[in-house]
């Protein structure tokens, strides 16, 4: 399968959406033979994937200095109904915009977060659309809900309540640094006065440089948070606050769980609840060339999982460079499986398995430019298979999934997949070129 399509400007990128099965191979019925490949101009990236209940997958990010959905079929294909033969772009207020997360309520619409540049500030940022890619204009205004809080403001992820209320986290500047931002929205795009300060919750840890990168609902209705905090010790954080806005002081007896997972570097990305209510946070752990992915998993007072490797932390260096987590999902069997990218000689995008008894994982390996930003888990099928959101620059990009034997942990053999992703042309005038190459199955001795 090979597509393409010119394009002007500088540094163009692909967006990635790639369906694999449980065992990690791609699944050869999804897009073309794996992929689904969409083009949108220079500055795109891919930064939140989002599912219907039709099992159409909504992939949100920026492009050209827009914010950018595009809306896919179950099978991968572009739903050339919704927006611009499947792709909507918007520059909210006519300024520099981007979406950083998407997701799905119970009328099916995609509600978008991210920003609004507007002056010299970022905006926080909220979008509804339609089933067809149009704004709703019952929405905020006209489609659009723009808030306006400290120096500067921005979503980094949201959640829609089952009221159909939503709940989007990120960070506020303030004149003494960042810290965590928790909003609520009412289902017309309005700050729900109900909730915190006119809608607005602002928690400063006592450090600069915190930010909310996640956030998830428990049974209860209670919010679960994560990301970092900063100062000259950067930690994991997760904070559980009441639907009132309010922590919850019996997590961990004031709301707030800090968990230093061996770095003075390090940064939570993601967070999900387990059908036991085990809280589990990805993200990654270490600096530069020594950044691996960490995963944590604690109980639902916020005490930590010693059933979880011992002491409820696991950190997997995957390569030679630095190895960063950006997106989790659960299995049936409870097991996270997390997706990023590694930096050495190589770029490699990364599905790991946290069982310790399965030990393989899926990659891609360009040399550079390819990153996994975020991971789908389609629970509607029996194989509980698996989307992820790339986005792709420049050069080779090679899937190998690596298969141990699950009770002798002997190599078995490997999958291989090659992705090129060619340039040509001067800036004005340049195209893109993307074939993939499909090896079988082979075994060689475990080395």
């Amino acid at each position: 399968g090979d597509t393409t399509a010119d394009f002007s400007g500088k540094s163009p990128r692909v967006w990635a959406l790639v369906k694999y099965n449980i065992d990690g191979s791609v699944k050869q019925n999804f897009g073309d033979q794996g992929f689904t490949l969409t083009q949108l101009g220079w500055q795109a990236e891919a930064r939140s994937i989002a599912r219907d209940s039709a099992g159409n997958l909504y992939g949100a990010g920026i492009a050209d200095d827009k914010l950018a959905l595009v809306k896919y079929s179950s099978n991968g294909a572009l739903q050339e109904a919704f927006g611009q033969q499947g792709i909507v772009k918007a520059a909210i207020a006519g300024r520099p915009s981007a979406a950083n997360s998407v997701a799905i309520g119970k009328d099916q619409r995609p509600v978008v977060g991210g920003y609004a540049e507007l002056g010299k500030r970022r905006y926080a940022a909220l979008q509804r659309y339609t089933t067809a890619g149009s704004l709703e204009t019952e929405f905020g205004y006209a489609g659009t809900s723009i808030t306006k809080v400290g120096k500067s403001a921005e979503i980094h992820d949201l959640v829609i309540q089952p009221n159909q209320n939503i709940v989007a986290v990120g960070h506020v500047e303030t004149p003494t640094g960042t810290d965590v931002l928790v909003m609520r929205y009412s289902p017309n795009g309005k700050l729900d006065p109900e909730f915190g300060n006119g809608g607005k919750v602002i928690t400063d840890l006592g450090t600069k440089g915190d930010r909310a990168n996640a956030v998830t609902l428990d049974r209860r209705g209670r919010i679960l948070v994560s990301g970092v905090r900063g100062g000259a010790d950067h930690d994991f954080i997760t904070l559980r606050y009441m639907p009132d806005g309010t922590l919850d002081e019996s997590f961990d007896s004031d709301g707030l769980v800090i968990t230093d997972m061996g770095s003075p570097v390090e940064q939570a990305t993601d967070i999900k609840i387990d059908a036991n209510q085990r809280i589990v946070v990805s993200g990654t752990t270490g600096k530069d060339k020594d950044a691996v992915f960490a995963v944590a998993r604690y109980r639902s007072n916020g005490s930590p999982d010693s059933q979880f490797d011992d002491d409820g932390r696991v950190t997997t260096d995957i390569g030679s460079g630095a190895d960063h987590a950006n997106g989790l999902a659960l299995l049936k069997n409870q097991l996270p499986i997390v997706v990023g990218s590694s930096v050495g000689a190589k770029w490699e995008e990364l599905l790991p398995d946290y069982n310790v008894d399965i030990e393989g994982y899926s990659k891609f390996s360009p040399k550079r430019g390819v990153r996994a930003r975020q991971i789908s888990l389609d629970a509607a099928n029996d194989d509980n298979s698996l989307e992820v959101m790339y986005s792709t620059q420049k050069q080779k990009a090679v899937f190998l999934h690596v298969i141990r034997d699950e009770d002798t942990a002997e190599f078995v053999g490997a999958v291989q997949t090659t992705m090129y992703v060619e340039f040509d042309g001067p800036p004005s005038n340049r195209t893109c070129a993307v074939s993939m190459n499909f090896a079988s199955t082979y075994k060689q001795p475990w080395k």
